[in-house]
């Protein structure tokens, strides 16, 4: 394309499709002016004193419904469409080889890092908690926010609308419900799960990460049940690629079971006792 290149005055402003400050331009931006003279920005695009405040590049879509902004770039690794940067340093990366955004740290001082914020909407009736939307490998969608009581949930296939605030699952708590379960088989004779307890050994210890701490300061001290085997049924995320945590429901129900087998025993105990003589 071969346009004749003239300067680009602030008097000249939106004429082309483009505004730029006085002093800013000159007619070696061939680029810049051989696009406004053709047309193609068609009014979509604003540079300078068009804009507000002035000096702000401005990228508006022709008509609802249509993208206002492609950034393309070539393949390769490592390629960064978009960089944000304060007062030329580098804040946050958007790569389009792994479809990734990178908030990147800096010194803040004693203040915060880096953050992500999801506001809310704020319909005066119908208010809704602003959430993430997470894809499984089986493309199966999942929504996750804070509910008004500030817990964490998750919802599968559904979105957290002002009317299931409390929809779905708090994240960490574990289902009883007979719809979320196969069950296997019903435990009649308990007197196997107490043996199983009174054969545990019940161990002192600290986490090493500190991830919890006493009044003082220092690592908590815990009593409790330590695990060593990954087939130890008192484990859970036991796969090969999982680190174990406790399984509370196998333990629960072995508790339960156990209470029952002393029932069990002390009911005996009572029938004998009364036929005793006096």
């Amino acid at each position: 394309m071969a346009l004749a290149v003239t300067p680009i005055a602030a008097s000249e402003a939106w004429s082309g499709g483009a505004s730029l400050a006085a002093g800013t331009v000159n007619t070696r931006l061939k680029e810049i002016q051989d696009y406004i003279n053709a047309g193609v920005f068609d009014n979509a695009v604003r540079i300078g004193a068009g804009g507000s405040p002035a000096g702000h590049l401005y990228v508006k879509s022709p008509a609802a419904g249509t993208i206002g902004l492609v950034v393309d770039t070539a393949a390769g690794t490592n390629v960064s469409a978009q960089e944000w940067r304060n007062s030329g340093s580098l804040r946050a990366v958007l790569d389009v080889t792994d479809s990734s955004l990178l908030l990147v740290g800096f010194d803040n001082g004693s203040s915060f890092g880096p953050r992500l914020t999801l506001n809310r909407n704020s319909n005066g009736s119908t208010p809704a908690s602003g959430w993430i939307q997470l894809i499984n490998k089986n493309g199966a969608d999942h929504a996750v926010w804070v509910d008004t009581a500030g817990k964490l949930r998750i919802l599968a296939s559904g979105n957290p609308v002002n009317a299931n605030d409390v929809a779905g699952t708090v994240v960490g708590d574990q289902t009883s419900w007979y719809k979320a379960k196969q069950i296997l088989r019903r435990w009649d004779d308990p007197t196997e799960a107490l043996k199983v307890l009174l054969s545990r050994k019940v161990y002192d210890f600290r986490f090493k990460d500190r991830r919890y701490l006493d009044v003082d300061g220092q690592p908590a001290v815990f009593t409790g049940i330590v695990g060593f085997k990954r087939r130890d049924p008192f484990l859970k995320n036991v796969g090969r690629q999982q680190i174990p945590s406790l399984n509370e429901i196998s333990l629960h129900g072995y508790t339960v079971l156990s209470i029952q087998a002393l029932h069990r025993r002390i009911a005996a105990l009572e029938k004998r006792r009364a036929r005793l003589p006096q």
